[in-house]
């Protein structure tokens, strides 16, 4: 097996920063790891894409702009939707998928949807609420609060659109049906935004996919178990992984 490109498809609003421990972790083991920025998320100002089916076209363009291929997509909660509908496609630069957070359907909450369309902060700070475990909230304010301040700082409406998007998708299984690659799955004990209960028709649809289970940790994975998902993405690029990580089976 050749080395490997592994990139990253953050979730709803988020920049590519919130995923820069998981992302260093796996530059670290010799996997070369890239974030993807959506547009809007930062210095791409290229219309954002307003569905899951659109954000995956967008993803595949870069990859050809980019002529990168052998590619392990690790997608998170929107991301993951993204990954699933990628996967379908079937697209011959993509070797692999890890795929975390997944639901079906991914329902957002009106309130949420409501806030982020009124009220971006409290959105922001919604999201902060639901997306950490309770044994998280204390030990990780700091990284907390800087989550939810890049939230707030979105321009406005790019986190209702987001929000909308996995609302409105509704192809995750058979989307997973087709996919032909290897595939990772990875859940987290204590999620509050994708529960684990609402990943079970798109598991279904999946061949052969490889689960782990984080037990105890919430929404933000990334943020509450960095090592841990950077490792089972190391393994997942089929490099033996060089990080510690605990708890992930």
């Amino acid at each position: 097996m050749g080395e490997r490109t592994v990139l990253i498809l953050p979730g709803a609003g988020d920049p590519p920063s919130v995923w820069s421990l998981v992302g260093e972790a796996v530059n670290r083991s010799g996997v070369r790891c890239e974030i993807l920025e959506y547009p809007m998320k930062g210095a791409n100002a290229k219309p954002q894409p307003t569905s899951i089916e659109e954000y995956a076209a967008w993803v595949l363009g870069e990859m050809d702009r980019r002529d990168l291929s052998d590619i392990v997509i690790a997608g998170h909660s929107m991301g993951a939707l993204i990954a699933l509908e990628i996967g379908s496609k079937r697209s011959q630069r993509v070797a692999g998928l890890v795929v975390m957070s997944p639901a079906e359907p991914l329902f957002v909450h009106p309130s949420l949807l409501g806030s982020a369309e009124d009220d971006p902060a409290e959105a922001a700070s919604m999201i902060a609420r639901w997306s950490y475990s309770r044994n998280s909230r204390e030990s990780l304010s700091d990284r907390i609060a800087l989550h939810a301040s890049k939230t707030t700082a979105l321009e406005p409406g790019v986190l209702a659109t987001d929000l909308h998007a996995c609302n409105n998708y509704t192809n995750a299984s058979a989307a997973a049906a087709q996919i032909d690659v290897p595939t990772t799955v990875i859940l987290s004990g204590d999620d509050h935004m994708t529960p684990r209960s609402a990943a079970v028709p798109i598991l279904e649809n999946l061949s052969g996919a490889e689960t782990h289970l984080l037990d105890g940790a919430g929404h933000a994975m990334q943020h509450e178990r960095p090592q841990d998902v950077a490792a089972i993405i190391v393994a997942a690029a089929g490099s033996p992984s060089k990080i510690d990580s605990i708890g992930t089976t």
